[in-house]
């Protein structure tokens, strides 16, 4: 094996190596998104259904 194949390899396996990293730094950031999100959405259900509730107990106050 001549060296200039072994320089292309390690370069190969570097590019890989730093191609993996973004990709698990994307999937953690994604997790990490998907998961406020899903935790925000049930917050402002929570306060919608909440208002629902206050309208229709002063409605029925009335």
């Amino acid at each position: 094996m001549s060296d200039t194949d072994k320089e292309r390899k390690i370069k190969e396996r570097r590019r890989k190596l730093k191609e993996n990293v973004k990709r698990n730094k994307n999937e953690k950031y994604r997790f990490k998104v998907e998961k406020l999100d899903r935790e925000n959405g049930l917050k402002g259900r929570i306060h919608k259904l909440a208002d629902i509730l206050e309208k229709r107990i002063e409605e029925l106050l009335k």
